[in-house]
């Protein structure tokens, strides 16, 4: 039985010797995986973070343009609005300015 019992003995500790070897080895692997997912993660994160930064600086060079835009629709609505009242302006005073010399010439003939 001796013989036999150290056979098995020898086989028991060769089996949890291969035991602790393939446990190692599911360690070792899940610390890969987990520092992979880490990696892959940060890598996204700062894909998103340049995506970001494109659509924000699409968006405020868009957005700068429309206020540039504004501003000049802006200043030509308001010199056109300006010109209509120059404009009005100086007709009332040519009719004034014609009255007056009509009222003149009028005087001086009579």
């Amino acid at each position: 039985h001796s013989q036999a019992e150290a056979r098995l003995g020898d086989r028991l500790r060769d089996t949890l010797g291969q035991k602790l070897v393939i446990r190692q080895g599911r360690l070792q692997r899940d610390q890969q995986y987990q520092a992979r997912r880490l990696e892959e993660m940060k890598e996204r994160r700062a894909w998103e973070r340049r995506q970001f930064s494109h659509r924000r600086d699409d968006y405020l060079s868009g957005l700068l343009v429309e206020k540039t835009r504004y501003e000049e629709r802006e200043r030509v609505l308001a010199a056109r609005s300006v010109q209509t009242q120059y404009d009005f302006c100086r007709s009332i005073l040519d009719h004034v300015i014609d009255l007056c010399a009509t009222v003149a010439h009028y005087q001086a003939t009579t």
